[in-house]
């Protein structure tokens, strides 16, 4: 078990660091900052991603058929579509909200901001940071979404406390509603991206209900989440095998 502990420490610290360790060395920065934005932000990721995947593949070589993990991608088209379709859908709220306001230009920047991190952050740090605590490690389910919301907040290097704690605190929900979604990451992808977007695209203070209104609707999305998907079942396997792997 130690083995698998520093594999996947090892691995997590892999997808956080790795680029910008690459970016120390000269050689590899005089290269990196010659590419255009959206060469950099797609080569970053695939790094981390890459440092995720090699990772998973390790711990999932150790354990027998019955014990590997999933990465909550594998739910197959129907689950996999009501749960991208439902994570969209609980995010009108800021939508609503967004079209009352202000609008800001759409561009590459954005859409990196929005798609790219709404996927590749939920695959670091939900499906294999908080997932593989719970499923392999056997970690309780809320210290597992406490230490990995924490670790979410933390990366986020150039935010402030208040803005790492929100953060953090929105890892924590996720990894909540991905845990009792029944590992169907795909509701999170969606919800984590589409707030992304509508945070991006409108400027959603200047609405008739200002800074506050931000904020409850940002607060109202993940609630409706965790209302279909913990209280209501949506999305979940029918099997129940997933309460097995999960302690409160």
């Amino acid at each position: 078990m130690l083995l698998l502990w520093m594999v996947f420490v090892f691995s997590l610290l892999l997808a956080i660091m790795l680029p910008r360790w690459l970016r120390e060395m000269v050689w590899y920065n005089e290269l990196w900052s010659s590419w255009p934005y959206s060469a950099r932000s797609l080569v970053n990721t695939g790094w981390r991603l890459l440092a995720v995947l090699i990772g998973w593949l390790m711990l999932r070589s150790q354990l027998d058929a019955h014990q590997r993990p999933t990465l909550g991608l594998d739910t197959g088209r129907e689950r996999g579509l009501k749960g991208f379709a439902l994570g969209c859908a609980c995010t009108l709220p800021m939508l609503i909200l967004g079209l009352l306001g202000d609008r800001e230009p759409i561009s590459f920047r954005l859409l990196h901001m929005t798609i790219e991190a709404g996927l590749s952050e939920e695959i670091i740090y939900r499906a294999f940071a908080f997932g593989l605590m719970v499923q392999v490690f056997r970690v309780k389910l809320w210290p597992a979404a406490i230490i990995s919301g924490v670790i979410f907040g933390l990366v986020h290097f150039h935010a402030g406390i208040g803005e790492k704690s929100i953060i953090a605190l929105g890892g924590v929900m996720y990894a909540w509603i991905y845990a009792r979604s029944g590992w169907n990451l795909w509701i999170v992808i969606a919800l984590h991206s589409a707030m992304n977007l509508w945070w991006g695209v409108f400027d959603l203070s200047s609405s008739p209900l200002g800074g506050w209104g931000a904020t409850m609707v940002r607060i109202l999305s993940v609630g409706l989440a965790v209302y279909f998907v913990v209280f209501r079942g949506a999305t979940r396997s029918s099997s129940g095998d997933v309460e097995t792997t999960i302690r409160a």
